[in-house]
C-alpha cells in the first residue's frame, strides 16, 4: 500500500506539473466515466474482500489471520479509492469552466487510471489468496476424513 501511495504522489506531482506548463485540457466526460470505472472496481473489490467466510476452518489461529488480512485489503481498498474520489471532487468543485473541461484533469485522470490497475492487481491477488485457502481446508478435510476412515 505505501508503494501504492509514493506512485500516486509522483505521478500527480509529475502530471500536475506538466498539466499546469501545457494548460493540457481533458473533457469532463473522460473524467466523470473513469470515476464511474473507479467505483464500480471498488464495488466488486469491496465485494469480493467481505463476502467469503470461512467458519468451516476449525483453527481459531487460522481464521484470525484471515480476518485481519482481510481487513487489511478492505482498508487498503478504501484508501485506494479515496485518494481519486477526493481529486475528483476538487477538481469537479474548484476546477470546472463553464465549458465542461476541468484544469487538474490530467492528474485526476491519472489517478483513476492507476487506481483501476491497483483494483485490478489485488482483485488478482485476493482469488489467489482465497485459492489457498480453500486448498488448505481441502487438505484439513481430506486428513480428517482419513483418520477417521
Amino acid at each position: 500500500m505505501r508503494r501504492y501511495i509514493i506512485i500516486h504522489g509522483i505521478c500527480l506531482i509529475i502530471t500536475g506539473s506538466i498539466d499546469y506548463l501545457f494548460d493540457i485540457n481533458i473533457p469532463s466526460d473522460v473524467v466523470n466515466t473513469l470515476f464511474s470505472v473507479t467505483g464500480i472496481m471498488f464495488s466488486v473489490g469491496m465485494g469480493l474482500v467481505v463476502t467469503p467466510t470461512f467458519y468451516d476452518i476449525p483453527d481459531k489461529r487460522i481464521q484470525n489471520r484471515i480476518r485481519e488480512t482481510k481487513k487489511d485489503i478492505r482498508s487498503a481498498f478504501i484508501v485506494a479509492f479515496s485518494i481519486p474520489t477526493i481529486l475528483y471532487i476538487l477538481d469537479s468543485i474548484l476546477f470546472r469552466n463553464e465549458s465542461g473541461y476541468t484544469r487538474f484533469s490530467l492528474p485526476v485522470m491519472i489517478a483513476q487510471i492507476l487506481t483501476v490497475i491497483f483494483f485490478i492487481q489485488e482483485n488478482k491477488n485476493l482469488q489467489t489468496f482465497y485459492d489457498d485457502i480453500n486448498d488448505e481446508v481441502s487438505k484439513c478435510k481430506s486428513k480428517n476424513n482419513d483418520i477417521n476412515a
